[in-house]
């Protein structure tokens, strides 16, 4: 996905300091639009299937929306894992900090795309480096 910005001249730390506020715009948008049930295209996450609902029903989970949150270890390690600022702009790489987590990702991400950018991802992330160019 690609943002267009206007900057004056900008240092290489103002760079790596937006780019770091994308990716965890980015991140935390996508851990709100999964609480809402929501995948990557902003459209309803299919439901839990009839044994895994009873599953977290008994361990006191909401089974109204799928949003992947068991544990909550999954999400956790969702997170910005590099970034590389240049001076014609900067690249954000998220992913997961644990093997365990990634494994559990690709299967929800095959059973319904939840991992990318939604219309509201998009404008979270403009919007939270608009308000930081603002005050810079």
């Amino acid at each position: 996905m690609k943002i267009r910005l206007t900057l004056n001249e900008p240092t290489q730390e103002q760079w790596q300091t937006l780019a770091l506020l994308a990716g965890a715009t980015n991140i935390s948008s996508v851990k709100r639009r999964l609480q809402g049930g929501r995948g990557a295209a902003g459209q309803r996450m299919p439901g839990y299937s009839p044994a895994y609902e009873k599953r977290r029903s008994a361990r006191g989970r909401q089974t109204r929306n799928r949003d992947l949150q068991f544990t909550g270890r999954m999400l956790g390690a969702f997170q910005v894992t590099h970034v590389e600022a240049s001076p014609e702009g900067f690249k954000v790489t998220w992913g997961f900090t644990s093997a365990r987590a990634r494994v559990l990702a690709v299967a929800h991400q095959k059973r319904s795309r939840w991992v990318g950018w939604a219309p509201e991802d998009v404008t979270n992330v403009r919007g939270a480096l608009q308000t930081y160019l603002d005050n810079e």
